[in-house]
C-alpha cells in the first residue's frame, strides 16, 4: 500500500502501544514508539519501508535491549552525602 495506506505493527497485543508518526512519510522520520515500554518488549524488530510511486524499498533491523534506568545520584548537601 502506497503512502502509508496501511501500517501493521506486530502483533496484536503489541498494536495498541506502537505508533509512528502521521507526518512520517512528510518527514522522513519513521521512528517507532512503543509507550509504556515494557521488559517483554525486549527483542529484534524489523521495518519495512515500500513506497511504490518513488521506488522506495528499504528493511532495517533493530535489537531493543530493555533495561532499568539508572539511579541518579543524590543531590549535593542531602543527608549522606
Amino acid at each position: 500500500y502506497a503512502s502509508g495506506e496501511r501500517r501493521a505493527y506486530g502483533p496484536l497485543f503489541l498494536r495498541d502501544r506502537v505508533a509512528v508518526g502521521e507526518d512520517a512519510f512528510e518527514r522522513g522520520d519513521f521512528s517507532l514508539r512503543i509507550e509504556p515500554l515494557e521488559a517483554a518488549d525486549e527483542g529484534t524488530y524489523s521495518c519495512h519501508l515500500h513506497h511504490h510511486y518513488c521506488g522506495l524499498h528499504e528493511r532495517r533491523v533493530f535489537h531493543l535491549t530493555v533495561a532499568e534506568p539508572h539511579a541518579e545520584p543524590p543531590p549535593r548537601g542531602s543527608p549522606g552525602n
